[in-house]
């Protein structure tokens, strides 16, 4: 029996699927990868190290959860998979629950470790608690976060093989995708993320914000209370609703700290936290907490690090 990973052309990156290869592999030694959306992506992961068999459909961008879950059910059910691995990303949230259902099968979501093939670790009540779930079918369909797993790297290339899944005419239409452009890193991938909370309140404390991201390198990301101030866009939030995030350094300015925060950001290496309460859970829990001004500290860290 093999896993099987379900990829979308939505994906945040190759990097993101070689993650979830990774896991994959943690469950099985004959890992599948169905790519939904084209056969040129499916090209783009064909090297990538321990894929067996990689398959591709022919969808239009336009293809929805709700119109694809069926038809991916029946080609799971005839393919006998044992694993089923989908990111724990908006793609992945909304479609591998639909394909359970069609199953009739149950699943396990928001998987940050595997501790054999039928028994993982996810957090719950916000990232307060680490739970051990094991499942108790034959079929396990998971949707994993793949920043908890190292990307394999890559092999010899695999043929990939177009397959017809027919999409149902669902209950919801697409009317409209915009897609952000940016040039810093994407924000669940960064190795260092600036995230920016309710004290960073004008546009001109945002520039600062994006200056010290400049200099590191940095993805940016921010807090609800940033979303709904509109100095950031919905697609950039870090928290439980969000972005989960594991990069190596994450700089926290102007953050309390709600749960729903925290638990976004639980895998990162190094925290620092910068603000004004120094009894903010943020400040609690960060490994460095600078105490202050935001106005005040940003431009020293910025003259530092232009030296």
């Amino acid at each position: 029996m093999s896993a099987l990973v379900l990829c979308h052309e939505r994906q945040g990156s190759r990097e993101e699927v070689a993650r979830l290869i990774q896991a994959a592999l943690q469950l099985s030694s004959t890992v599948s990868v169905l790519m939904l959306g084209r056969q040129a992506d499916a090209q783009a992961l064909s090297t990538l190290e321990g894929i067996d068999q990689i398959y591709a459909t022919d969808w239009a961008p336009s293809w929805l959860a709700d119109a694809a879950a069926r038809g991916l059910g029946d080609w799971i059910a005839q393919g006998d998979y044992r694993q089923v691995l989908m990111a724990a990303d908006c793609v992945g949230k909304d479609l591998l629950p639909r394909i359970a259902a069609s199953l009739d099968n149950a699943m396990i979501s928001e998987v940050v470790q595997i501790l054999a093939a039928d028994t993982f670790v996810r957090p719950s009540y916000a990232g307060t608690v680490m739970e051990t779930v094991q499942a108790l079918e034959p079929r396990v369909m998971l949707t994993v976060r793949p920043m908890g797993f190292a990307p394999v790297g890559d092999a010899n290339e695999v043929a990939v093989t177009p397959v017809a899944i027919e999409l149902e005419v669902g209950l919801s239409q697409l009317l409209q995708r915009r897609e952000l452009q940016s040039e810093r890193p994407a924000l669940d991938q960064a190795e260092v993320v600036i995230g920016a909370g309710r004290g960073v309140e004008t546009a001109e404390q945002f520039a600062l914000i994006e200056q010290l991201a400049d200099l590191l390198g940095a993805a940016i990301g921010g807090s609800r209370a940033l979303v709904d101030l509109g100095l950031i866009e919905n697609e950039y939030q870090i928290g439980q609703t969000g972005k989960i995030i594991a990069p190596r350094l994450y700089i926290a300015v102007g953050i309390s700290g709600a749960s729903q925060h925290l638990a976004g950001i639980k895998q990162a290496g190094t925290i620092v936290a910068i603000d004004v309460d120094a009894a903010a859970p943020l400040m609690q829990e960060a490994d460095y907490s600078l105490q202050g001004d935001l106005n005040t500290i940003l431009p020293q860290l910025i003259a530092e690090l232009q030296k």
